[in-house]
């Protein structure tokens, strides 16, 4: 769908709504969060999304690319899986816990001048009670997102889970990236 289609939609909801006779009752007020209208492709040359990167306040749905404010990189949360292992996991269910992940893409583009830093330091999980959890796990799963720095040239990508350690019986609300690459940008996802 597009902006324009969002936008419409929205506009007619909140016209109905203030057309509705309410009576004495508080009014209605509604809001409409826009993200890009397509996610960039996840191939070896990737190449610039023409939609905008969402503002600091809208929220991304799984599956959807956030554009750094400079334009030549780009993240997707692809999903979100929990538990995701079960290998020396019984120690951690006595306390609790979980092991819990983040399946993500991210590419510097082919329009990029120069290659970038990506691992998993700038990325976080939140609840809806306001918890976070930064705590990550390295060599959990084979198809590891880099635990430590790696550098992207310019037209390459790389896909992979980031393990974070979890309540047992709570799934997380929102991921988080506030990496330096994306200019005080930070990107949230959705997840429940």
């Amino acid at each position: 769908m597009t902006r324009a289609y969002h936008f419409a939609a929205a506009v007619a909801l909140v016209t109905v709504l203030a057309g509705c006779d309410g009576g004495a009752e508080d009014p209605v007020t509604t809001s409409a969060t826009l993200g890009p209208t397509s996610a960039a492709p996840a191939s070896s040359t990737p190449t610039a999304s023409p939609s905008a990167s969402p503002s600091q306040d809208d929220m991304l749905a799984v599956g959807k690319t956030f554009t750094f404010k400079n334009n030549t990189m780009t993240t997707t949360v692809l999903r979100y899986k929990q538990p995701l292992s079960e290998d020396g996991s019984d120690d951690m269910r006595k306390k609790g816990e979980a092991f819990g992940g983040l399946e993500v893409n991210t590419c510097n583009l082919a329009s990029a001048t120069e290659p970038q830093q990506v691992g998993v330091g700038a990325w976080s999980l939140e609840w809806s009670d306001g918890t976070t959890t930064n705590h990550k796990w390295s060599n959990v799963v084979s198809a590891e997102y880099p635990f430590n720095s790696k550098t992207l040239k310019p037209g390459r990508c790389v896909k992979g889970w980031i393990v974070f350690t979890v309540p047992l019986k709570s799934k997380p609300s929102v991921a988080v990236y506030e990496g330096g690459a994306n200019q005080g940008q930070p990107a949230e996802w959705k997840l429940s």
